[in-house]
């Protein structure tokens, strides 16, 4: 078969046409008369920049500048946009430019890498124009690494190979050195502070310079400092030198805030702290927390001894108010109480233990009946987190979190019972293959609950609706409305919930995080029991770590598996957050 005239010239044109979109059409642009570039790439230069290569009519001594220095300049500018391998060329006192190709890193080699610190792991490299800013960030990655191996005085040394496309990073660790063995101080004009209450390393623990950021987070978070970061000193005979630098301010603070989630709302909040009630660092905090369905007014005293800013175990009075406007019920409550609490720090996590009485008023509308509990209750809370959980705080990439609360209400002591109601919950995170930053991440979390009573034939009539455990919501089936589940509405005895959640890292296009997740969960009217129906809701949603704080917005409809009795429409149900994380 042959092929016709016509039809060799459509072929033709429409390589042609192939030919022209692949091929970058050479742009050819004049900044002033005497300069001309010719470039694939369009040349945006800044107005500093513009008067350097070009003159600046409004300074006499820079009024014209000579082709040869607009060269020396040019030269410079083009480099820090990955063009290296500019040609120039001055005729009639005109300088022409071409810029050449820009240069992407293709391969990079890591020397003298210590044991554990996996350069393979760092991604979002390989492709980026190689410009003075891409060599800064891998050095800076670099020294931070090696910093969180145990190395605090690492030296790095970056060559760039721009006809190689490549990037030669020689690693300087020096030594390996531990936290010092005695507390760190601060020393003042007044007084000697101590860091013991924020500290997140041990004495002689292996050096992380994570542990010395977590210490100066603590202390922000402590409203007494308004900056806190530590100098490392490296000495001879493997000792370290800390040296923090601090700023304090005013040990008063009012704040306030709003926000808006789509379970309950429009929220504001409103906060006083007073940071330095004594020379030993006490606080007093009043959260005062509104939004359409839950209103609270918390009021807390930490009250420490010893030298300033080193004891770790506190009394905390307190005063909690709550009031809920729920769809199963209303309810006020009323808390006076004194709590002793302690933090003590681990090589890998912290813990925080608190218990103490409370005096309880208790009062639960549900259609026509009121229920009031009158009562001395107590609280036993102990919490434990990883530090890698704490340090990527805002930016969730590993670790864990767990909780066990166990709140207890007493016969002789104004209610009809004794009861206990226990409630675990943990959260673990996984990068997926320790990528840098995160390919993906997956979140796990799990909660627990039910009551200890001699008689659990009673317990609808003893515990108070507000007391109960309900599922449903973004907190937990994120396929069902707010407290949806059960369905009775009147709460549950026991539960059992867990969730998974894979999440995009850093991926895609303006930090925008697609994740798909899966919810189940099992409750009881008893006491230690569960029933076989199962409540599941998978679904999918998007996070965006905005500058107001993360934005999630989740999509999932509720199912139900083994169902006794049971029966729920599935409808979707769409969730939208403001700081929310998994």
């Amino acid at each position: 078969m042959f092929v016709t005239f016509k039809t060799f010239l459509l072929i033709a044109a429409l390589i042609g046409r192939v030919s022209q979109a692949n091929a970058k059409d050479v742009q050819v642009q004049q900044p002033c008369p005497q300069i001309q570039i010719e470039s694939t790439e369009k040349i945006d230069l800044s107005k500093t920049e513009h008067k350097w290569i070009c003159g600046d009519n409004e300074s006499h001594a820079w009024k014209q500048v000579p082709a040869w220095q607009a060269q020396l300049f040019l030269k410079s500018f083009l480099q820090q946009r990955a063009f290296h391998q500019p040609q120039f060329e001055i005729r009639d006192n005109t300088l022409f430019v071409k810029t050449g190709p820009q240069t992407y890193l293709k391969k990079w080699t890591f020397e003298n890498a210590p044991l554990g610190f996996h350069a393979e792991k760092r991604r979002k490299l390989k492709g980026r124009p190689l410009t003075p800013e891409l060599l800064d960030e891998v050095e800076a990655w670099s020294k931070a690494h090696l910093q969180n191996l145990g190395y605090p005085c690492p030296e790095v040394h970056i060559q760039a190979m721009p006809l190689e496309e490549s990037v030669t990073v020689t690693l300087i660790p020096g030594e390996l050195y531990n936290f010092p063995t005695t507390d760190v101080e601060v020393r003042g004009t007044q007084q000697q502070l101590s860091i013991g209450r924020y500290s997140a390393f041990l004495p002689g623990q292996k050096f992380d310079a994570r542990l010395l950021q977590l210490t100066s987070n603590r202390m922000l978070l402590d409203e007494y400092h308004l900056s806190a970061y530590f100098e490392t000193q490296c000495t001879s005979g493997a000792e370290l030198k800390i040296v923090p630098r601090l700023v304090t301010g005013d040990p008063q603070l009012i704040s306030a805030g709003v926000g808006f989630n789509t379970e309950v709302g429009a929220i504001a909040q409103i906060r006083y702290k007073q940071s330095q009630l004594d020379s030993s660092g006490s606080t007093f905090e009043s959260k005062l927390f509104l939004s359409f369905i839950e209103q609270t007014w918390d009021n807390a005293f930490q009250l420490y001894g010893g030298p300033p800013y080193k004891d770790r175990t506190f009394w905390s009075p307190q005063l909690n108010l709550k009031n809920e406007l729920e769809d199963q019920y209303q309810s006020f409550t009323a808390e006076l109480g004194l709590e002793w609490g302690l933090t003590k720090e681990f090589d890998d996590f912290t813990s925080r233990f608190q218990l103490g009485p409370f005096y309880t008023y208790n009062n639960v509308v549900r259609d026509s009946s009121n229920t009031v509990l009158l009562s001395a209750t107590s609280n036993v809370e102990l919490y434990l987190q990883s530090h890698d959980y704490e340090y990527y705080m805002g930016e969730p990439r590993s670790g864990w979190q767990l909780s066990s609360n166990l709140r207890s209400a007493y016969e002789n002591l104004g209610a009809d019972q004794t009861f206990h109601q226990w409630l675990y919950q943990q959260q673990n995170l996984w990068n997926f293959n320790l990528w840098d930053p995160p390919l993906m991440v997956f979140g796990w979390r799990f909660k627990a609950g039910t009551f200890f009573m001699s008689d659990d034939s009673q317990f609808f009539s003893v515990v108070p609706e507000n007391l109960r455990f309900y599922l449903g919501g973004d907190g937990t089936l994120r396929g069902f409305s707010r407290k949806q589940i059960p369905l009775s509405q009147l709460g549950s005895a026991t539960f059992i919930y867990q969730g998974f959640e894979l999440r995009a890292g850093d991926v895609f296009p303006f930090k925008l995080q697609p994740f798909v997740f899966l919810d189940m969960g099992w409750e009881s009217s008893q006491i230690f029991t569960l029933s076989r129906t199962l409540y599941y809701s998978p679904g999918l949603g998007l996070r965006w770590p905005s500058f107001l704080g993360p934005i999630r917005a989740s999509l999932s409809q509720g199912q139900i598996l083994f169902a006794d009795n049971v029966d729920v429409e599935p409808h979707w149900q769409f969730y939208l957050s403001l700081g929310r994380e998994f």
